[in-house]
């Protein structure tokens, strides 16, 4: 095997940009020129990233910021696009669960709700997030759920979002152990849709909507919040209706006034979600609200931003992986031998301290 001149290399790494000079072979066999130092410390032709900063740069962004994650994860100072170019490049990512053998379990909870999100268009997009989970459990002294498992869906329509949720179900739960099944949320059509999807499922209205609804009618009536809370909680549709009759009636405003309507029929319809508190022991409250403000919300939406449509669908992806307990050194993309990476962390501390012309 001959050899060219020697070349010069740069890579940004954990502890800033390094240059280094490698000679350039050529194989008399194949004559293909090949950088054998490249090779054997497991850089590639075209790399001016390596792999761990790549790594750190995605899992800054999941957390703040393209800006942020730049400035944090290393000294040299990375454009947003290279943060947006290591995201698309870890694509959709998934944890996908070892079953070994399908878990028994006499209830399964099904948690639902949404986000609104700013494209940088001007449109809004809706990030649909759905966690599984058997309940909730004390740990610490704290309520926290068992066995959770989170979904993220931007782009998908309802019947697509309810097939994948039924396969996880399937995968990995014996259904004929299960007793009940409850999809929990705000009481959206294709929320409800799930049941046609998942048996033995029913439908729970998460309180926080419900609560929503029933303190914006009676902000300006409060002797009213308890008489609505009361019918509610005894179960009594009648009552309710009555009540909400007697709201309509002395309403002031045509805005008030529809208000009214608004709750009664929001509450109505979803009667069967409400009931089942006091009907079905096992029903607990939804806490999807307060989980997708934790999970998303926190990223897409609570600050002024504008999402491309790739960049939140896999954004959103990469959030419930991170939540998941993914690994991004396992996927394929980063995966590396363990004496290979040795190797080249230490031949990049060493070109970074040392600067040796060439080590070929």
């Amino acid at each position: 095997m001959g050899s060219r001149k020697e070349r010069q290399k740069k890579i940004v790494t954990m502890l800033g940009e390094i240059e280094y000079a490698r000679t350039y072979y050529k194989s008399k066999k194949s004559g293909e020129y090949r950088y054998l130092l490249d090779e054997i410390i497991g850089i590639s032709k075209d790399e001016k990233i390596d792999k761990e900063v790549k790594i750190k740069l995605v899992q800054n962004a999941i957390n703040m910021s393209y800006k942020e994650s730049s400035k944090k994860t290393c000294p040299e100072k990375l454009s947003r696009q290279t943060v947006f170019n290591a995201i698309s490049h870890v694509g959709e990512v998934e944890v996908k669960r070892e079953i070994k053998e399908k878990r028994k379990v006499r209830v399964l909870y099904i948690e639902v709700d949404e986000d609104h999100v700013a494209l940088q268009n001007g449109k809004k997009e809706i990030p649909r997030f759905v966690y599984i989970n058997e309940g909730r459990q004390s740990k610490n002294g704290r309520n926290e759920l068992k066995n959770v498992y989170n979904k993220a869906y931007v782009g998908v329509e309802a019947e697509g979002i309810w097939i994948d949720v039924a396969n996880y179900v399937y995968d990995n739960y014996e259904i004929e152990s299960i007793e009940k099944i409850y999809i929990a949320g705000d009481g959206a059509r294709w929320i409800k849709e799930g049941m046609e999807w998942i048996s033995k499922a029913k439908f729970v209205l998460d309180r926080y909507h419900l609560n929503k609804y029933i303190i914006r009618e009676t902000a300006k009536r409060e002797e009213y919040r308890q008489k609505i809370c009361g019918a509610i909680n005894e179960g009594d549709k009648k009552a309710l209706k009555e009540i909400f009759k007697e709201l309509i009636n002395i309403a002031e405003t045509k805005a008030e006034k529809e208000r009214a309507k608004e709750a009664r029929r929001y509450i109505l319809n979803n009667w069967e979600g409400i009931v089942i508190y006091k009907e079905d022991e096992d029903v607990i409250g939804c806490s999807a609200e307060e989980h997708i403000s934790h999970v998303l919300s926190a990223r897409l939406s609570s600050r002024t931003l504008g999402w491309s449509k790739e960049g939140l669908k896999i954004m959103s992806k990469l959030m419930v992986f991170s939540r998941n307990g993914g690994n991004l050194r396992e996927i394929s993309i980063y995966k590396e031998d363990v004496e290979v990476l040795k190797l080249k962390m230490f031949a990049l501390i060493w070109f970074r301290f040392f600067r040796p012309v060439s080590l070929d």
